[in-house]
């Protein structure tokens, strides 16, 4: 009898594999986080016809908003429905954007929330009515930072 010796597997020009990708079979084996933001998702009953939208937020804004969230035991995009929605109710008026320093360090990061296409155009449309009633640019970028500093008690920065 012959000993037959195995070859090692081929690694190709990419290399060996890196290991394995997770992903959650179903929402009980999902981190936290996730868990909380479908639950969101599934409570507001977003439909098939919603996208991921892009909110710029500073970040101690987004830090200290996150941190009462986990709290609450809720998530980010909850905070900036709410604001979305008293802006859509006429209970939020929005302020001047502040500009901040140049070199100041302060750096605006993407937050990505999931919405629906007809409130996210009602929204940009309610956006670009106040835009030109007020004369300054308001989006819902500037809508859900200016609630979410009213939420966390942090004072706009302040320009020189």
């Amino acid at each position: 009898m012959s000993t037959a010796v195995l070859a090692p597997p081929k690694q190709g020009r990419r290399g060996p594999p890196r290991g394995s990708l997770y992903v959650p079979a179903s929402p009980k084996d999902q981190p936290p986080k996730s868990a909380r933001i479908v639950k969101d998702r599934r409570a507001r009953g977003v439909e098939k016809t919603s996208r991921a939208r892009t909110v710029y937020l500073t970040g101690e804004v987004k830090v200290q908003a996150q941190q009462k969230a986990t709290k609450a035991d809720t998530s980010l995009a909850v905070y900036t429905r709410e604001a979305w929605d008293r802006f859509l109710a006429g209970k939020l008026i929005p302020q001047p954007p502040l500009r901040a320093v140049r070199n100041s360090g302060i750096v605006k990061e993407k937050f990505v929330q999931w919405e629906e296409d007809e409130y996210w155009a009602q929204l940009t449309s309610r956006c670009q009515q106040a835009t030109e009633e007020l004369g300054f640019r308001v989006n819902p970028s500037s809508i859900a930072e200016q609630h979410l500093r009213a939420l966390t008690g942090l004072e706009n920065p302040a320009r020189e």
